[in-house]
């Protein structure tokens, strides 16, 4: 079977966005509100902590597309305060507005 190929870069970009951002929000939708604080190890991240940075990646398409640069090493990026959501249905709220606005700026190229 063959695929046909997508009319343009953006609608690619956009198929494959989609299809990996759907990935992602079927394991956040199974982050367990009790176990947010769980850890693998004292150094590891928190489970709630590790959903809240997918929640939080998933508009930096956004950035990345809109800006000239995406550095992290900048002065402006060491003030950067990450978050950290306190629900599973916070983090997933976060995760859909970031999707979103990064489906409507990479549509809008």
């Amino acid at each position: 079977m063959t695929t046909a190929a997508p009319a343009s870069i953006k609608d690619g970009l956009l198929a494959e966005y989609d299809h990996e951002m759907g990935l992602t929000r079927q394991h956040l939708e199974r982050v367990p509100d009790d176990k947010l604080d769980w850890s693998p190890h004292e150094k590891s991240m928190t489970l709630g902590r590790l959903a809240s940075h997918l929640a939080e990646t998933s508009g930096w398409a956004a950035a990345i597309v809109e800006g000239d640069v995406l550095d992290f090493d900048s002065p402006e990026s060491k003030e950067y305060q990450a978050p950290t959501f306190g629900s599973r249905g916070e983090i997933l709220r976060a995760f859909d507005e970031g999707v979103a606005k990064a489906k409507a700026i990479i549509g809008s190229k």
